[in-house]
């Protein structure tokens, strides 16, 4: 596969300077247009053209995948105009880790339906856990089943050499990963492999294009990727510039720098990079892949529980991303249902709130945390719903004083003024009456209110309520 790597690395570079006027300007720094078609380029490589036209969603495809009676595989879309439809085996194992073994099986597409019908069937039969994925365009991760351990691996691997159906429809593999039999492998954790390789290939154009280096190689590449992680995982003088430099993928549209201090995390970024550096060498074994898979997955399984702080975190982020998708009364029957029975389906999918939970190890945290400090666990998720939802306190005492004068300036239109600053950011539709112009642009009250009725989904209707039924309802009924 290093003669394959050398021509991608050749190609994708002369592509960008094909398609991009001011090349300078685009290899200057890490950025999300270079990351994406970087990635792009690389997960389409060596697709037949004539297959990318194909939307497998549109084409019904992923509605016939969903629609076919399984034995143990659930089928499913995880949102209403979905890039994937996912695959689970009924037993749920492997969706309570991240910790999988992925198996790419790039196929083309006419082979892809039937050749992955094969393959559920071949897991349903023998019992294999797995969670999998097809995604609706054809590349060469089109088909991806992630598995728990080696046995099933081997399996399926055997499954996939002696079908002649499926190998009829192979594509070339990703030529940056571990090919065992034109399949590739690999064992991210939390990130996606080629994501990752995209960040090292997008880095190193970015270094030779600087350096005005005269020839683009993969021994070069590899040179690159093995100094870049020396100075970070084992000198760590590269820390901070690798948080910057890897806080590009397909999901992050914001840039954010990753959080060096999640051991997860951090972990995960080690043990992938090294598979990157090791996979290519000429006498790796499938057994050298085993034992990168446990020892990733035992150094995780040794490491101390997470701080109180991040796990409150995580909860915290759920409950906000559930009110704003789920019915409410069914937000914390949801959590906790997760939380006691580990069925990910308890939660939603919306904005990937389902695969970031259950690709962490929040549910044994959060449980071991309960234990130790002997808390209820319905009573600890109550209060971190109300605190979720309680306003600030200077926010709700400026809107009761603005509530205050409005009753007796505008009646029963008082709302209708907080409404229109919302809209439109203008602060002269609050009166200047007791300073209170002066406070909501001093508290910040317009972007506060955004946020948090963004944050919750609860209306300004009901924010309004609240406050009157706290202040002014109860007061007039004890007098």
């Amino acid at each position: 596969m290093l003669n394959e790597g050398d021509k991608f690395l050749k190609d994708i570079y002369k592509s960008l300077s094909d398609y991009n006027k001011n090349l300078d300007e685009l290899l200057n720094e890490p950025s999300r247009n270079l990351f994406t078609q970087i990635y792009n380029l690389l997960v389409f490589h060596n697709t037949k053209r004539e297959d990318r036209k194909h939307d497998l969603y549109e084409e019904g495809m992923f509605s016939r995948f969903c629609s076919a009676k399984r034995s143990n595989t659930n089928a499913f879309l995880s949102s209403p105009h979905p890039y994937f439809c996912d695959f689970v085996s009924r037993d749920l194992k492997a969706m309570g880790t991240c910790d999988h073994i992925k198996v790419y099986v790039p196929l083309d597409y006419e082979h892809l339906e039937r050749g992955a019908n094969e393959i559920f069937a071949f897991l349903d039969e023998n019992n294999i856990s797995h969670r999998s994925k097809v995604g609706r365009r054809i590349r060469f991760d089109d088909l991806n089943i992630r598995l728990i351990n080696k046995e099933d691996l081997e399996k399926l691997l055997t499954f996939i050499k002696n079908n002649k159906y499926i190998q009829e429809g192979l594509l070339k593999p990703n030529p940056f990963a571990y090919v065992c039999d034109n399949i590739s492998l690999a064992s991210d954790g939390s990130l996606s492999y080629n994501e990752t390789v995209t960040n090292y290939i997008m880095l190193y154009l970015i270094d030779v294009h600087k350096n005005k280096k005269k020839n683009i190689s993969i021994k070069d590449f590899y040179h690159f990727v093995i100094d870049y992680y020396a100075k970070t995982f084992v000198s760590h003088e590269n820390l901070e510039q690798f948080s910057k430099d890897f806080g590009h993928s397909m999901d992050n549209y914001n840039e954010d720098p990753i959080d060096i201090d999640d051991y997860d995390v951090y972990n995960d970024h080690m043990f992938v990079s090294k598979l990157i550096i090791e996979s290519p060498a000429e006498d790796y074994s499938l057994n050298r892949f085993i034992t990168h898979f446990n020892l990733m997955h035992n150094t995780k399984t040794k490491h101390i529980t997470k701080s109180k702080e991040t796990i409150y975190l995580a909860l915290r982020r759920m409950i906000a991303t559930m009110l704003r998708k789920k019915n409410p009364d069914y937000k914390l029957w949801n959590i906790e249902s997760y939380i006691r029975e580990g069925n990910p389906f308890y939660l939603t999918s919306f904005e990937d709130c389902r695969n970031q939970i259950c690709n962490s190890s929040f549910r044994e945290d959060f449980l071991e945390l309960i234990k130790s400090n002997g808390l209820n666990l319905r009573n600890e998720l109550l209060r971190v719903y109300n605190q979720v939802i309680k306003l600030d306190p200077e926010i709700e005492n400026v809107l009761r004083d603005f509530l205050a004068v409005g009753k007796v300036k505008y009646g029963d239109e008082a709302i209708y003024y907080i409404r229109d600053f919302l809209s439109t950011g203008d602060p002269t539709y609050i009166t200047k009456t007791e300073n209170l112009r002066n406070r909501f642009i001093a508290l910040k009250v317009c972007t506060y209110l955004r946020d948090y009725i963004d944050l919750t989904n609860i209306s300004l209707e009901d924010i309004v309520n609240n406050i009157n039924n706290k202040y002014f309802i109860e007061n007039e009924k004890a007098v």
